[in-house]
C-alpha cells in the first residue's frame, strides 16, 4: 500500500515539474499543412481565375444551391485551399461572396426578362441558386445597395 501511495505521489511531482509534456503538448504540424502558394507564377494564377470565370459563366455552376468550395476545386482539379487562396488574395472576394455576385446577377437578368414577369421574388432566387429567402434578401442588398423588392420595382417602372 506504501509502494502504491509513493507511486501516486511521484507521478504527481513528475507531472507538474514536466508541464510542457503533459498540458501544453501540441502537436507538430503535418508537413504540407501550411501550405503558402504565393511562389506560383502569376500566368498560372491567371489561367487558374480564368477556368474558375469560365466555369461559372459557361457551366453555371452557381446555380447549384449546394454548390461548396470543395465542388468546384474538383471541377478545376485543384485543391481547395489553393482555391480559396486564389479567391481571396487574386479575387479579393471569400468563396460565397464570388458564388453569390453570379447568383446576383442571374436575379437581376431573370426581373428584366418577360418570361419571368409572374415569378415570385422567391421563386427567382431559388431558381438562380440561392437557398433561402433570407440569404438572398441580405445578399442582394448587401450586393445592390437596395432590397430585391425596391430593385424589382426599379426595374418595372422603367
Amino acid at each position: 500500500m506504501l509502494g502504491i501511495t509513493y507511486l501516486t505521489y511521484w507521478i504527481g511531482i513528475e507531472s507538474l515539474r514536466r508541464t510542457e509534456l503533459v498540458f501544453f503538448h501540441t502537436k507538430e504540424p503535418a508537413q504540407g499543412d501550411n501550405r503558402h502558394y504565393d511562389n506560383i507564377p502569376d500566368p498560372q494564377i491567371k489561367n487558374y481565375v480564368a477556368n474558375l470565370r469560365q466555369l461559372m459563366i459557361e457551366d453555371r455552376l452557381y446555380l447549384n444551391e449546394h454548390l461548396s468550395l470543395r465542388d468546384v476545386s474538383g471541377q478545376l482539379t485543384i485543391d481547395p485551399n489553393l482555391l480559396s487562396y486564389i479567391l481571396n488574395t487574386h479575387i479579393e472576394k471569400s468563396f460565397y461572396e464570388f458564388i453569390n455576385q453570379f447568383r446576383v446577377e442571374e436575379v437581376k437578368s431573370k426581373l428584366s426578362q418577360p418570361k419571368y414577369q409572374n415569378y415570385t421574388l422567391l421563386a427567382i432566387a431559388l431558381e438562380s441558386g440561392f437557398n433561402s429567402k433570407t440569404s438572398f434578401n441580405r445578399v442582394f442588398k448587401q450586393m445592390t445597395g437596395m432590397p430585391p423588392g425596391q430593385y424589382q420595382k426599379k426595374i418595372k417602372s422603367e
